[in-house]
């Protein structure tokens, strides 16, 4: 008899551990299909924290009008995790001049290509990088802040941490796992 009460504890200790479980992992989702696009820090971050359901779209070296077409493979109504703008910085032809009012063309294109498909937006910030076209950085993170101001979609602020430890050595992607989740944990709300 004291086996069985012990079985009998043990599969319903089981039965609530799977449940909280499932219950963790559906908070995590957001209760909704996840898209992961954008860049290689896109691809760091699903590969860190997705979940199976999770369509994983993002690129590494990819500059962010890539995310129109990424955009246009999430289900209606999903949620769409996005961080793009670093390669857009590093990239090598840029210009003080005009580079600020490029890049708000191609974020205006990603955001109508979100309201399109439905899908809502969560765009994380290009973070701080120690090089000199880290200017072009600041300035992608303030055109997508100051044209998702006023939306559905949101913006994550990465800038203003210091990452130091969670950093992978070339400064601008961080380690897996842990840098990623550390990283996406700057949008949890």
């Amino acid at each position: 008899m004291r086996a069985f009460c012990t079985a009998v504890i043990a599969s319903a200790i089981g039965i609530l551990a799977a449940a909280l479980l499932v219950a963790i992992r559906a908070n995590a989702a957001d209760l909704g299909q996840r898209c992961w696009i954008g860049d290689s820090l896109g691809v760091g971050m699903s590969i860190s924290v997705s979940l199976p359901k999770d369509l994983r779209l993002a690129k590494e070296g990819t500059l962010t009008i890539a995310a129109v077409e990424q955009i246009k493979r999430c289900p209606p109504g999903s949620i769409g995790i996005i961080s793009d703008g670093t390669n857009d910085a590093a990239f090598p032809g840029n210009r003080l001049a005009t580079f600020a009012h490029q890049y708000e063309i191609v974020v205006d294109r990603v955001i109508a290509a979100a309201d399109a498909q439905g899908v809502t937006l969560i765009w994380y910030a290009p973070p701080k990088v120690p090089y000199a076209w880290d200017r072009y950085s600041q300035i992608a993170a303030d055109t997508i802040k100051a044209r998702l101001a006023g939306t559905d979609h949101r913006y994550v602020e990465t800038r203003n941490r210091k990452w130091c430890a969670l950093r992978a050595p070339d400064g601008v992607h961080f380690y897996i796992p842990r840098g990623y989740r550390a990283f996406y944990a700057a949008g949890a709300r």
